[in-house]
């Protein structure tokens, strides 16, 4: 009993300690609350900024995105031109094909390009390649080229 009267009288002690000194404490307190508000404040206006400029980077990306896909609509008359003469001069060359689980993938030669398209799937070039019997329907754009296959290569 007397080791919980001490304890007790020790409680006390620190309870008027403590009421002694509120306002020391409550300044402490009122300035540490302030201080947060004020960087909850800043983080807020940086968040905001980079939230603004998230987004203002986002509609320029779209505002260019949209005038490409416009100037790709519209294209000019020398692009017609060249896309006409560049449709007359394209050469299209079988190299090989395999087949995969049932599906044919063509390897073939566009200029001097190498390209590689599934049967029936245009690829991200705009190349679409069709077999009908013993022909091979070639389409890039709005040309579309003939290839006859010999018995010999199937």
């Amino acid at each position: 009993m007397i080791i919980t009267g001490r304890i007790n009288a020790y409680i006390l002690l620190v309870g008027i300690a403590c009421l002694w000194q509120p306002t020391a404490q409550a300044q402490q307190i009122e300035t540490g609350t302030e201080i947060l508000k004020q960087l909850r404040l800043q983080e807020l206006q940086e968040r905001s900024a980079a939230s603004r400029a998230k987004q203002l980077h986002y509609e320029l990306q779209v505002a260019e995105a949209e005038s490409a896909i416009r100037q790709l609509q519209q294209p000019s008359t020398a692009a017609k031109q060249s896309a006409a003469t560049e449709s007359e001069t394209t050469q299209v060359a079988l190299i090989g094909w395999t087949e995969r689980q049932g599906q044919l993938r063509y390897l073939l030669r566009v200029d001097e390009r190498i390209v590689r398209v599934w049967d029936g799937i245009a690829n991200s070039a705009g190349l679409l390649v069709k077999r009908d019997d013993d022909r091979l329907s070639v389409s890039i754009g709005k040309a579309t080229y003939q290839l006859e296959l010999l018995h010999e290569h199937y």
